[in-house]
């Protein structure tokens, strides 16, 4: 509902009347056939095509900050195991844009610049910090 809330611009008890009518992306309310979300009686055919143009718009402003977050990594980043561009795209975002810089964190920041759970936090700083003893 954050997400709606921050993305569509709409208040929380619409963003609310989404996830309980089953809603639960950006991708769902943007390629969802039409008329399914007309037929959840929640918001009128006028108010869903603004949303889902909402919606596109928002997924193509993520999908170009992913892109340019994506060209600022070092390609140290990018290369280590267990990365993904996602989590890349997220850790420059924070100001992580090498392998060194990733082996600088602990797990507790690391959890929290990326979301990523504790075990996949170790692994990941211990790949970066074996580049070191490798250079």
């Amino acid at each position: 509902s954050v997400e709606f809330m921050r993305e569509l611009d709409m208040d929380e008890e619409a963003a609310r009347a989404l996830i309980d009518s089953g809603i639960y992306t950006l991708e769902e309310l943007a390629y969802v056939p039409e008329q399914e979300i007309i037929d959840l009686g929640v918001f009128d055919a006028d108010t869903v095509v603004e949303l889902r143009d909402r919606a596109r718009r928002a997924l193509l402003s993520q999908a170009l900050k992913r892109e340019e977050n994506l060209r600022q990594a070092d390609a140290s980043l990018l290369e280590l195991e267990g990365m993904d561009s996602d989590l890349a795209s997220k850790l420059v975002s924070e100001g992580v844009k090498s392998a060194d810089d990733l082996g600088d964190l602990d797990v507790e920041e690391l959890m929290q610049k990326s979301g990523v759970d504790e075990e996949r936090a170790k692994a990941l700083i211990m790949t970066a910090r074996a580049r070191w003893t490798q250079q």
